[in-house]
């Protein structure tokens, strides 16, 4: 019997801290969500989504770009995915991100109120990349791909404004 109450009592420990624990994914959910190109040209649109997935283990961004050239011309698709899931230290989330031009790059996510920034390691090329989130406005956010060559030097690559269309 005291075997019996004893374990029925570390079970009550255990799912009553489990369900207290609190979201993972509450520092992105000013991200979270669909999203379109805010800058107004003809050349470029775009839309993308973050949103949780697999029950909640990960979130991920699908990305759907189109580049348009000259008048008539068959504009440049860009589509990538991008996968964020919890690192060994809760604070230390991790992302992979893919694309059809064949390029992976493994991202350190890093958060705070107004930021989300993915930052790689420096890959075979020697090359690091940094990817920016910037919250500007409730519904408007800056977002902001680097480069770098050379240890803390990046240069802006793609930079746009994107709007929210709906969470």
């Amino acid at each position: 019997m005291l075997t019996r109450t004893l374990y029925l009592l570390i079970a009550l420990c255990y799912f009553t801290a489990y369900a207290q624990k609190p979201d993972h994914w509450s520092k992105y959910s000013w991200l979270t969500g669909t999203w379109e190109n805010a800058d107004r040209n003809d050349s470029t649109n775009g839309v993308f989504s973050l949103l949780p997935e697999l029950e909640g283990k990960v979130l991920v961004r699908h990305n759907h770009s189109e580049l348009h050239g000259k008048q008539n011309a068959v504009p440049q698709i860009h589509d990538d995915l991008l996968v964020v899931y919890p690192g060994e230290n809760s604070s230390d989330d991790k992302s992979i991100y893919f694309d059809n031009e064949g390029h992976v790059i493994n991202y350190t996510v890093s958060t705070s109120d107004s930021a989300i920034v993915f930052l790689s390691d420096q890959n075979a090329h020697g090359m690091t990349f940094r990817l920016s989130y910037i919250r500007l406005q409730k519904d408007l956010i800056n977002i902001r791909f680097e480069i770098s060559r050379e240890p803390g030097k990046f240069f802006t690559y793609l930079e746009s404004k994107c709007a929210r269309l709906n969470r």
